[in-house]
């Protein structure tokens, strides 16, 4: 008889769990329900029942997630663009986590998604590229280091979208070439006072500018040539003359205050 009871809650139970699963396909919330069906799976709960709505809320999140994706790629925004794959990409990751449980069901979807994210990324490859040669060739052109800066950075975004088919050298040659056409060269120079600690305290501050430069500025400290830098920052430290002037002023005060006094005599006798 208790058995009877245990296994009546034990259906209880699992109906409960599937029509709350449901309920959240219902809701649209697709990944919540994916993941509830999945951690039952790993727990061995649901059986065949929590197997369907794995394959039901998996449906309908790539149906959803993909025409979005499929709107962001059609973005002039770069940035969205990027965001297309990254979606893509993710949906393809679910399928791979979801395989132990349902197989080759999604090998299609698979494919059609690994498609679509290799269309878009090769898009933005050649775009990336495209930008970063007109940039290049105003460098070449003209010497100026801000066009071939912004080379570089275009090859290097072109260079996260490089297909695994296409040889990678001439890019890297590219960034390269940019990079040497974009550096900045400052010279620091420092004058300071005659006193040695000061004069190395000064020094040692300013070298720290070299570390800091970033990938595009090189910086170095007291060079004595004048040639091959696109700055020169001359800097003059003097001693600081104080004059102090000191005044003292005492000023004492006195109060004086007058009790008046009124006598009166009896002339009366």
């Amino acid at each position: 008889m208790k058995n009877k009871y245990y296994l009546f809650f034990f259906f209880i139970f699992l109906f409960g769990s599937c029509a709350s699963v449901a309920d959240q396909i219902q809701k649209g919330k697709y990944n919540k329900a994916f993941q509830t069906t999945v951690k039952r799976a790993e727990k061995g709960k649901g059986g065949k029942e929590n197997i369907r709505l794995m394959e039901r809320s998996l449906e309908h999140l790539i149906q959803r997630d993909f025409e979005r994706a499929n709107a962001l790629a059609e973005s002039s925004d770069y940035n969205l663009i990027e965001t297309s794959t990254k979606v893509i990409d993710l949906l393809v990751g679910i399928i791979d986590e979801s395989k132990i449980y349902l197989g080759d069901s999604f090998d299609s979807h698979r494919t059609a998604l690994t498609t679509r994210s290799s269309e878009i990324k090769l898009g933005l490859f050649e775009d990336y590229m495209e930008s970063g040669h007109a940039f290049m060739r105003q460098a070449r052109n003209t010497g100026d280091k801000r066009s071939a800066q912004h080379a570089y950075e275009y090859y290097s975004d072109a260079q996260e979208f490089l297909p695994p088919d296409i040889d990678a050298s001439p890019l890297y040659e590219l960034k390269a070439e940019a990079l040497d056409r974009g550096k900045m060269y400052f010279n620091v120079r420092l004058y300071t006072p005659n006193s040695y600690s000061l004069e190395r305290d000064i020094v040692n501050q300013f070298s720290k500018l070299e570390r800091r430069g970033g990938i595009f500025n090189e910086i170095v400290v007291n060079d004595d040539s004048d040639e091959g830098f696109d700055c020169i920052l001359n800097i003059e430290f003097i001693n600081l003359d104080v004059d102090e002037d000191y005044s003292c002023e005492t000023k004492s005060y006195c109060e004086r205050v007058v009790v008046r006094e009124d006598v009166e005599y009896d002339t009366s006798g």
